[in-house]
């Protein structure tokens, strides 16, 4: 019961705000007792089908900048691939379980910067209206596409906040970009962690079916609720579950 109910809650907020994914769902199923490394490619799983229903219904709102989200992918492929190369390195050099110690490290890392720079960009931080150059839009992809296939974050919490700070999206455009980024980002990670093994495909499965009623909420309520408190609210969250993750 209790992944039905966690599916549906991370499902409502990834619909809602773009992030939350990976942020909250590795963690809680690392908390939960999946080995870290099967937490990941599971979640990239649950996040790629997740993401495809909420990237629909923003499309269909006109919520997406499809040219930006190219861009950043153009960069992510690169980094996806050599974040592979380094996971079959230590797998093969190291073993599976020191593998397991380096992803919850590097994910409680991920997790704390990430959350503590959301903090200070809601506080202090001012918005450009200027379009980032393409060069940095790739740049931003390459570092998140090689976070995405050690931790399964990334997609969600370190583009929308690039998004939200260094261009004059509106808050939906941002959401419904990263949303489409996301979605093809970790349907290639999935796919490489599947052909590893990394993947519970029964979990994966309880995970997806109940989050698409989340998702679908979550799209509806996003023009109705003040998402500035719901992220910071998130980003607390996320910050305390990385510091634990760290001890």
């Amino acid at each position: 019961m209790e992944l039905y109910v966690l599916g549906f809650f991370v499902g409502f907020l990834v619909g809602l705000t773009g992030m939350g994914g990976g942020a909250l769902m590795t963690p809680a199923l690392i908390f939960l007792g999946i080995p870290p490394v099967v937490a990941v490619g599971t979640d990239l799983l649950y996040n790629s089908i997740t993401r495809f229903f909420a990237t629909v219904f923003h499309f269909k709102r006109g919520n997406v900048n499809v040219k930006a989200s190219v861009f950043l992918l153009s960069g992510a492929i690169p980094g996806l691939a050599l974040s592979t190369f380094l996971m079959l390195f230590v797998v093969e050099n190291y073993g599976v379980n020191y593998l397991d110690i380096l992803l919850t490290r590097v994910l409680a890392l991920v997790l704390i910067i990430s959350s503590t720079a959301t903090i200070y960009k809601t506080f202090f931080g001012k918005k450009s209206d200027e379009i980032p150059k393409n060069s940095l839009l790739i740049l931003i992809g390459f570092v998140v596409g090689f976070l995405v296939q050690l931790t399964s974050v990334g997609s969600g919490v370190l583009v929308t906040l690039f998004l939200l700070i260094f261009t004059g999206m509106i808050s939906k455009v941002v959401v419904g970009t990263e949303l489409l980024f996301g979605f093809v980002l970790t349907l290639l990670a999935s796919i490489i962690h599947a052909k590893i093994g990394n993947v519970d495909f029964q979990l994966a499965s309880i995970l997806i079916t109940s989050s698409a009623p989340g998702v679908i909420l979550g799209v509806y309520a996003n023009s109705k609720v003040d998402d500035r408190a719901l992220r910071l609210i998130l980003s607390f969250v996320i910050l305390f579950m990385g510091i634990i993750l760290l001890r």
